[in-house]
């Protein structure tokens, strides 16, 4: 009989429980201060729970994100994750109490905040970012291989950088390794790609798909020197410049002298560069300078110590269906 009723005492105290149900993705809204004062915004962080462990996103505009895994315990006024414990008080977000009256709020993502698509995410293409508050717009190129390249000035340093997609608790980020902080994907068709960073859906960004310059199609070839000019200080031709005699270009690398080893290649958003990569960006052999690319005709510059050293041109080999007369006009 005994039993019987501790078993009762215990559902009811557990029925009454105030507990929260934590379990799903939650994503900071914001700091405040002890007196409800909002601070500026720091790092973005997300809290996914299941039933015993809570993943912990540190995500920031200066950094890339760092995941931890923890486990967590929870009364009806504490949340310990970890070794931090904190006070909390829950109604439609859940908010965490630190620091002398310092709290931090989070909102949970629901099931309307799962990413929405056609298929499976392909980013593989050309797009123009446009952000819901600002007028600048930027370029990105993503591959399928996860490397991607930008147009932005202010870190021109940059051009180039990996991506991929991660999925937490049926939610789908855009990951592009510090870049940008970690971005929730909110919607993807084949054209267009909507980024919200933001819970309240604030700062939202849009990657809308575009055709590029054929360009890249005239750098696809088979290209031989005709000419090299070291700096400005000699005329004389010098085919042996630089060991470069020939260029063979497939539309992803190309190889050099006809050897076997090949090197991935891209053309810069601005069209000024031919870059490497897989080579260290800072180096010299990280890039080549593109000077002019016509139908039948190209002109590089060779960097040594970070300053073109040596101009070269290169015709485009004959093909059987081509007038070589009009090749060496």
């Amino acid at each position: 009989m005994k039993s019987i009723l501790y078993i009762i005492l215990i559902f009811l105290a557990s029925s009454c429980s105030n507990q929260p149900d934590l379990e799903g993705l939650w994503q900071k809204t914001g700091d405040y201060d002890s007196l409800g004062i909002k601070l500026e915004e720091t790092d973005l962080v997300y809290l996914s729970f299941d039933e015993d462990s809570v993943v912990s996103i540190q995500n920031s505009w200066r950094s890339r994100h760092t995941i931890s895994t923890s486990a967590y315990g929870l009364t009806d006024s504490t949340l310990i994750i970890g070794k931090g414990i904190y006070n909390y008080v829950f109604n439609d977000s859940l908010t965490l109490f630190y620091n002398e009256g310092y709290s931090t709020i989070f909102k949970k993502l629901g099931s309307d905040k799962r990413t929405k698509y056609l298929d499976e995410i392909d980013l593989n293409g050309f797009y123009h970012m446009v952000r819901n508050d600002s007028d600048i717009t930027f370029h990105f190129e993503f591959f399928q291989d996860s490397l991607f390249q930008h147009d932005r000035d202010y870190c021109s340093e940059y051009h180039y950088g990996k991506w991929k997609v991660l999925e937490i608790n049926e939610i789908s980020f855009l990951d592009t390794y510090g870049f940008f902080p970690l971005i929730r994907i909110d919607w993807c068709s084949e054209n267009e790609v909507r980024l919200a960073p933001a819970y309240d859906g604030k700062d939202k960004y849009n990657l809308e798909k575009y055709e590029p310059d054929p360009i890249r199609e005239k750098f696809v070839d088979n290209w031989t020197i005709t000419s090299a000019k070291e700096s400005d200080y000699f005329t004389e031709n010098d085919t042996n410049l630089y060991e470069i005699t020939s260029i063979t270009v497939d539309p992803d690398s190309l190889c050099i002298n006809g050897e076997n080893s090949k090197i991935k290649w891209l053309i810069s958003m601005d069209e000024e560069y031919i870059l490497f990569p897989d080579i260290d960006f800072y180096t010299s052999e990280s890039s080549w300078s593109l000077i002019e690319l016509a139908d039948y005709k190209m002109k590089l510059g060779i960097y040594a110590d970070y300053e073109i050293k040596a101009v070269l041109t290169f015709l485009k080999a004959p093909h059987e269906s081509d007038n070589p007369f009009d090749i060496h006009k």
